[in-house]
């Protein structure tokens, strides 16, 4: 019996471990075929998808060169303020990526210029536009669509007024800002030196000292300078404004676009407002506790205390100071001021202590306290006497 069953269990054993091997090589094998469908597949997918994700990053270049644009713009401002150095960012023709240079000594070495060796400058003087983004055009000066204009037909035509002060602080920003020094058209000028060819498409963009700028408006596109844009070729603006320094990117307008009045800043909205009628103008008070308070005649003074009990405070007449009545008298009528001895008999019933009545005194009679309390009062009468005697009162 032992020997039997040590031949049945090694057949079974046998048996066991072959089926294993075949589950095995079942789950870990794939067919020649089923890989080429896998890869059938997955190149149909790449050719289906890859249009769409080169459309989108194609259409990303442009945006992303102008706000790269936008940026180099602000850090050469930077800086020429930070250096005190004037700093220029030019094109050479032909070339696809900006120079950017500083003006080291403008005492000794005048209009002598040597690249900017900043980190951020070196890496766009390399790649600052992308793929086949080009600077198309730089034009000086400030754009015609960033003026005001009067409401009108066209744009073109002016506000035929007289001379007043607010024409002359709106038209402060008509004024072309352009410097002469920066026409790339004029060899006399200071930023043009033998190794600085004239692009006659792209003029340099100078930052003085203190990072002033000229206007600038500058147009990215697909296309070299000296090719012509079409209607349908993509651009892009940068526009670096004159006054403030700021570059922002935006939307081309085409010519529909720049004939059209409402895309411009109206001149109208820019005056001052005329000065207003203030006889027209009321007072409104809310009264006392919260209560609105009456004024039926309409000074801007309230005519009585809602839930009090003085009655009217104006009358009706006016202001009830000028009028010469008493705010403190219901009646309205014109009562003499009280007496001293008035006051005196009306803090003896008070019940105050003495220095308490002498400040009251003091405070409605200008000093008299001292006076009073030292010849009229019992009590506090020799104290008073002696206080005027020491302080070179009466005596």
């Amino acid at each position: 019996m032992n020997a039997s069953h040590r031949i049945i269990e090694s057949r079974l054993l046998r048996r066991g471990h072959a089926r294993g091997d075949v589950r095995m090589a079942n789950r870990r094998a794939f067919t020649l075929i089923e890989i080429l469908i896998v890869l059938g597949m997955l190149v149909l997918l790449a050719g289906i998808t890859w249009p769409v994700l080169e459309t989108q990053i194609i259409g990303s270049e442009l945006p992303e060169s102008a706000s790269r644009v936008r940026d180099v713009l602000y850090m050469a401002r930077a800086e020429a303020a930070k250096e005190n150095r004037r700093v220029r960012v030019r094109f050479a023709p032909g070339a696809q990526q900006p120079i950017i240079e500083i003006e080291r000594d403008p005492i000794r070495d005048y209009n002598v210029w040597t690249p900017v060796t900043s980190a951020w400058a070196e890496q766009a003087m390399e790649s600052l536009l992308l793929s086949d983004v080009q600077v198309h055009e730089i034009k000086l000066g400030r754009p015609e669509f960033t003026k005001p204009i009067s409401i009108s037909e066209s744009p073109e035509e002016e506000k035929d007024e007289g001379e007043t002060l607010k024409d002359e602080e709106v038209g402060a920003l008509d004024t072309e800002e352009a410097f002469d020094d920066l026409d790339p058209s004029n060899p006399d000028n200071n930023i043009v030196d033998a190794d600085y060819p004239v692009d006659d498409y792209r003029a340099a963009i100078l930052f003085d000292a203190h990072g002033k700028v000229t206007w600038a408006l500058i147009t990215l596109a697909r296309r070299l300078p000296e090719d012509a844009l079409e209607e349908e070729d993509p651009s892009s603006w940068v526009l670096l404004d004159g006054r403030t320094g700021i570059a922002s990117v935006r939307s081309p307008m085409d010519e529909d676009e720049l004939a059209d009045p409402a895309n411009y800043i109206k001149r109208e909205n820019l005056y001052l407002p005329e000065l207003s009628d203030l006889g027209r103008l009321s007072l409104k008070s809310t009264g006392f506790g919260g209560q609105p308070a009456v004024d039926d005649d309409g000074d801007g003074i309230p005519d009585n205390v809602p839930g009090g009990d003085s009655g009217e405070l104006d009358g009706g007449s006016g202001d009830p100071m000028q009028s010469g009545d008493n705010p403190g008298d219901s009646s309205g009528s014109n009562s003499p001021p009280p007496s001293q001895s008035d006051i005196d008999d009306k803090l003896d019933e008070s019940g105050l202590s003495e220095a308490e009545q002498n400040n009251i005194r003091n405070a409605l009679g200008g000093g008299r306290g001292n006076q009073s309390t030292g010849g009229n009062r019992g009590g506090g009468r020799n104290g008073g006497q002696k206080r005027d005697n020491s302080g070179g009162g009466r005596k």
